[in-house]
């Protein structure tokens, strides 16, 4: 997403059971579960358990930090 909130692109991947994305550097890492169909959707599960890396060009928006209540 842009900074109006807009979405600028789309990564797909051949499987439905992405699990946990995370962003290093301008790197995309994206991990993937076991299918929970694999007789429904053969082709998800030939991708299950697998890591995905992409990069996207961009870095990941520093982190916010809350402050405490006093």
């Amino acid at each position: 997403m842009n900074e109006e909130g807009q979405i600028v692109a789309e990564i797909e991947l051949p499987t439905r059971s992405v699990t946990c994305p995370g962003i290093a550097g301008t790197e995309l890492w994206i991990t993937t579960a076991e299918e929970e169909e694999p007789d429904k959707f053969p082709e998800s599960a030939k991708c299950q358990g697998g890591v995905w890396k992409v990069d996207i060009g961009v870095g990941a928006a520093k982190l916010y930090e809350f402050g405490s209540a006093s």
